[in-house]
């Protein structure tokens, strides 16, 4: 049983933390979450809703929807919030007899208000306004130890002894913790203060286990007895403090009071700092967006010089051909002359189009970066794709560890969106427009039978088989406390590895750092992916990003990058 900690931190708390570089003060206050606001009633059904004014900067807003079935007869209820930057967000929820649920509406974190639409079917459409503050310091998700207490609020003070607010906290409760991964990847950091790891519900134990995988920092109060399997990809240890998992961190705190503290010193905690940053946002053709630079995919620059080859070629034919014309037909050969000129000029740039973009194609190109865990037949992901569609895709999905990060000053990405949430998070538009380029940030834990197998011979060779679903570009295996170089080995084959004392040339790892380019934060590559191979371990750069998620989408790829960790098959 969690004990509750008092109003302040105890001196020797605070003195412990002074050396940290400020001194730091814990309050725990009463819940700011309200009843809720009554947003639809009827004789059939009963619609309350809670939000926290603690919204992320990135990724979904949640919007806590209590719906109560009044009757003995099966309902169902409709759910739309309408948002400014303008975003729909439907759901239906069915309602068996009597029942009760909660649905937690996400919403893309660039809302800042909008009013949610009700109705049963039977009764007219009800809306409540509902809007959220912006916010200077990403939030931090924690379980609360108890039900009359809220989370900690964590004030930081200065050397002048100021007090400033830092990441503002979102207390919930056991329930209340997400089972998906989508509601997750907005937070700074979540906290499991009260409940042992191992006893939280599958579904609540994978979305925390996948948003630590994806780049999240995870607090756990309660270290699980059986590490291996349910934190498989601890690869640094298994005390007390923060260890790198997968392209995130988990930290072991021992007790929830150390947990608290630890959230405290972490200070100002942006989860973008374990996060690809997006170069080119918006759905401009090229060059206009915010943060502009240069596109991923080579079909979203504008062919400049095709146009202006076929705009020559017009003049010249319109220009000298219409006094040849003239001369040899007559002036009244100009009025079909230069039409079908024209005609023809029209065409001709339509069909170049349609070969240099295609007709109905969507194009994609990735830079990934992949953890395998190779026992548990699973992928950790974060991605950044980009796409150029000829047509808008009509549907994309995705599943319950996936998500796709909007930034919250990426107002173009919410404007216009429709999100169907029935049935799991399905774009049904706005994900991309006709003829536009955009990046998007993706990650997701999602399974996969991939690996790598090496056989070692007595005279000291290495031979590798790649049954990665991509082409080697290069690679390097940990094979007795030897570092074994691999080039060139196509999906399926097999080739030889060329081993040397010592870690990894530079070489090496710089062909691995420009083969994601500029969108992953250096620092973040050296925490996880670049980080020194154990015994076992392999790093390839791939041709194809066959671990990216693509949303159920059919995408023409080309000019992918995928940089994949993990542990050799035995």
């Amino acid at each position: 049983m969690v004990r509750r900690r008092p109003h302040r931190c105890s001196p020797s708390a605070v003195s412990s933390l002074t050396a940290v570089a400020a001194s730091i003060a814990l309050v725990v206050i009463p819940s700011s979450a309200t009843a809720g606001t009554e947003v639809f009633a009827s004789r059939r059904v009963r619609v309350v809703a809670d939000q926290d004014n603690q919204a992320p900067r990135e990724g979904f807003i949640t919007l806590k929807v209590r719906a109560e079935n009044l009757t003995s007869q099966p309902q169902v209820v409709h759910l739309s919030f309408e948002s400014q930057p303008w975003s729909v967000v439907e759901a239906e929820v069915k309602l068996a007899a009597e029942e009760r649920r909660t649905v937690p509406l996400l919403l893309p974190a660039s809302t800042r208000y909008g009013s949610l639409g009700v109705t049963d079917g039977h009764e007219d459409v009800r809306r409540e306004g509902f809007n959220w503050h912006w916010q200077s310091h990403d939030p931090i998700l924690v379980e609360r130890p108890s039900e009359g207490l809220s989370g900690p609020i964590i004030r930081f003070a200065n050397e002048g002894g100021e007090v400033e607010d830092t990441n503002p906290t979102v207390a919930v409760t056991r329930a209340e913790l997400p089972d998906t991964l989508p509601p997750l990847v907005g937070y700074a950091a979540v906290g499991l203060l009260a409940t042992p790891f191992e006893e939280l519900p599958e579904p609540q134990r994978r979305a925390l286990e996948a948003y630590a995988a994806t780049g999240g920092a995870l607090f756990l109060a309660h270290a699980p007895t059986r590490l291996d399997d349910t934190l498989p990809l601890l690869r640094d240890g298994r005390g007390e403090g923060a260890h790198a998992y997968g392209l995130g961190t988990v930290h072991l705190c021992g007790a929830a009071p150390r947990c608290i503290e630890a959230l405290a010193t972490v200070g100002d905690l942006k989860r973008a700092a374990f996060l690809p940053t997006l170069a080119m946002i918006g759905s401009y053709r090229y060059g206009q967006a915010d943060h502009a630079g240069e596109p991923l995919i080579d079909v979203a620059r504008v062919p400049v010089g095709g146009f202006l080859l076929l705009v020559l070629a017009f003049v010249l034919v319109l220009g000298p051909g219409s006094f040849m014309v003239r001369a040899r037909k007559g002036p009244h050969a100009l009025l079909l002359f230069i039409p079908l000129t024209a005609m023809a000029t029209c065409g001709g740039i339509a069909g170049y189009g349609v070969m240099h973009e295609g007709l109905f194609t969507l194009h994609a190109t990735s830079r990934t970066v992949t953890f395998l865990d190779s026992v548990h037949h699973r992928a950790a992901t974060q991605s950044v794709d980009g796409y150029y569609a000829t047509m808008a895709p009509s549907e994309v999905r995705y599943g319950a560890l996936a998500a796709v990060i909007f930034p919250q000053n990426l107002v173009d990405s919410a404007s216009g969106m429709r999100i169907d949430e029935s049935n799991g998070m399905v774009f049904k538009s706005g994900f991309i427009s006709s003829r536009s380029y955009r990046e998007h940030l993706s990650v997701a834990v999602a399974p996969s039978r991939a690996r790598l197998t090496v056989r070692a011979t007595p005279q000291g060779s290495v031979t590798i088989e790649n049954a990665l679903g991509a082409k080697i570009l290069t690679g390097v295996v940990r094979v007795g406390g030897r570092s074994c170089l691999m080039k060139e080995i196509r999906d399926g084959a097999k080739g030889d590895a060329i081993c040397s004392e010592g870690a990894p040339s530079e070489d090496v790892l710089g062909e691995f750092r420009s083969g994601v380019g500029a969108r992953f934060v250096p620092a973040a590559l050296e925490h996880n992916a670049l980080a020194p191979l154990e015994e076992g371990e392999f790093l390839v750069g791939l041709d194809e990003a066959v671990f990216a998620p693509d949303g159920g989408l059919r995408l023409t790829r080309k000019g992918d990058y995928q940089l994949a960790r993990g542990k050799v098959s035995p």
